[in-house]
């Protein structure tokens, strides 16, 4: 089996309350580039600066698929298969606290991943070959 292509499989995450997120399981290398063309601006010189408007929402965006979470009326906030500013406009709405809670899930299963997929390289037993050309 391959693995040079991330699979699209989701997890859930539960939070407090009874809510949920379901996420991506891994980012694929497009979804990484893209957490960091939304974190930051092109100055004008050229440079590069933190976009103070995403800083905090990117890996979040890139992740969530789906959630649990409804209005004020009950109703739920559809996200799913929506456009990365709708998901950032449905975030900024959220209450800075339960936000927090969000992008902390969203941290902890990124962190986990990554320690997973840094375990599996130590563990692999394929032979590094150069060949001439």
């Amino acid at each position: 089996m391959s693995d040079w292509f991330v699979a699209p499989d989701t997890v859930r995450l539960e939070l407090e309350e009874g809510q949920w997120l379901r996420v991506k399981r891994r980012l694929n290398a497009g979804e990484t580039r893209g957490v960091f063309r939304r974190l930051y601006l092109q100055a004008e010189d050229g440079t590069l600066k933190l976009n103070p408007d995403t800083v905090g929402t990117t890996l979040v965006v890139a992740y969530l698929v789906d959630w649990s979470l409804t209005d004020a009326r009950g109703e739920p906030v559809v996200i799913a298969q929506q456009p990365a500013a709708v998901l950032e406009a449905a975030l900024d709405a959220l209450d800075p606290d339960k936000f927090a809670l969000i992008k902390a899930a969203v941290d902890a299963h990124d962190e986990r991943e990554r320690l997973a997929r840094d375990e599996e390289k130590k563990t692999r037993s394929t032979a590094t070959t150069l060949v001439a050309i």
